[in-house]
């Protein structure tokens, strides 16, 4: 099985490129079970299951609702998302963001203004990357924490070549969507293996080759010296480099790991 790590070794920064966001169609589980035991996506890179029971458009998601209503309502607070989130509260069934829990109207406050925040900095300055993003302040209601530790969008490939959010980032890119942003920055983590063997007709080489070049098609995330510094040194810390590579090279490799 080929690792996130061992792409990350192989292909280094190729793997953050500037997508269309209107592209980011569709939200992917984590999680999915296959014979009665739990198979976690975050731990490959290449999967050839169905997706399409373990996937839902980003536009019915809640956050889709949420920044609409933050950028188009004019008053917030009596939105149907924020209505939402205080009949889950009068439930007894608050809505949990990350490690904030919606239980009171405080906290539903705090979250209020901390995405009002995040829509503010993404109107001035866009969806930045997070190798290129000053530490800043947190945003009001952020835990630091949170802030600190947080990395780029991460999407997948589907068995078409259209993108689904993975893991992280499920607030900038509603927020970017919300706010008509032409393009954001991704991590890609998981490849489909349709997607993978398509390429490889169309580009005639093997499959690990022609990723890279359908990576080129797309427009890089230019990473600071401080920013290659720092990847370097995680994929020196993951794993010895040429072994990723040597397993990569090969399509009885892929063949294998897609069984």
């Amino acid at each position: 099985m080929v690792s996130p790590r061992d792409a990350r070794i192989y292909y280094g920064s190729a793997l953050l490129r500037w997508v269309p966001t209107r592209l980011v169609t569709r939200t992917l589980a984590t999680q999915v079970h296959a014979q009665g035991r739990p198979v976690w996506l975050r731990d490959r890179f290449i999967d050839a299951g169905d997706w399409s029971e373990i996937s839902k458009p980003v536009a019915e998601s809640f956050h889709h609702q949420w920044f609409n209503d933050l950028v188009w309502s004019g008053a917030p607070a009596t939105s149907s998302s924020y209505r939402r989130l205080l009949r889950l509260m009068e439930a007894g069934r608050p809505m949990q963001v990350g490690p904030l829990v919606l239980d009171s109207v405080a906290a539903i406050e705090s979250y209020r203004r901390y995405c009002e925040s995040l829509l503010d900095s993404i109107r001035t300055h866009g969806v930045t990357p997070r190798q290129l993003t000053p530490d800043f302040a947190p945003a009001r209601g952020r835990d630091p924490r949170s802030e600190r530790t947080e990395g780029d969008i991460i999407v997948a490939v589907g068995p078409g070549g259209e993108f689904f959010r993975m893991l992280a980032g499920r607030h900038r890119i509603c927020a970017a969507q919300a706010l008509g942003l032409d393009r954001v920055p991704v991590n890609i983590r998981l490849v489909h293996a349709t997607w993978l063997w398509d390429l490889a007709d169309r580009y005639g080489v093997p499959p690990h080759q022609a990723f890279a070049s359908w990576l080129e098609t797309l427009e890089p995330v230019h990473v600071s010296a401080v920013g290659k510094i720092k990847a370097r040194l995680v994929a020196w810390a993951l794993g010895i480099p040429g072994l990723a590579e040597a397993w990569l090279q090969t399509a009885e490799g892929l063949q294998a790991a897609i069984v």
